[in-house]
């Protein structure tokens, strides 16, 4: 959890989502975020041609390098809200979950399927913070 949450704040301020944003409590911080991940969750069929095409060196690899298995990345988080620093409630955003099924680049070792959900995160968070600022624009800060 902690690893995502700081994912999430690097995006945010890549993205410029706030102004600033920090991991954890701050005491320059004006509001915080809270939330609830339920699920990061991701699984993708062996395949044994990347398996078999691994152990032929740099030529299985290149012979198997155009090969995709099934997959499927779950991410959802709960509860997602926005308090002022004395804890008022700004703004509910609610749940936001997002289910990637796709045709997945494998690995021999079954690191793939960490890999993909990690870069799903990327994609996640893009379409967050634009919830986020979408569901801000008739905010008063």
């Amino acid at each position: 959890m902690n690893q995502i949450t700081k994912l999430i704040v690097e995006h945010f301020n890549k993205s410029q989502l706030f102004q600033q944003t920090y991991y954890n409590q701050n005491p320059n911080a004006k509001y915080y975020l809270t939330g609830t991940l339920n699920s990061f969750y991701s699984e993708e069929e062996f395949s044994s041609g990347v398996a078999i095409g691994s152990s032929f060196g740099l030529l299985g690899a290149l012979a198997t390098s155009g090969i995709k298995t099934p997959g499927r990345v779950v991410i959802d988080i709960s509860d997602l809200k926005l308090f002022s620093k004395d804890g008022t409630l700004i703004k509910d955003f609610g749940n936001f979950y997002k289910e990637y099924k796709e045709n997945f680049r494998p690995d021999a070792s079954c690191w793939c399927a960490y890999w993909n959900a990690n870069e799903m995160l990327k994609d996640f968070n893009t379409h967050l913070v634009e919830k986020i600022r979408n569901e801000m624009m008739n905010v008063k800060l």
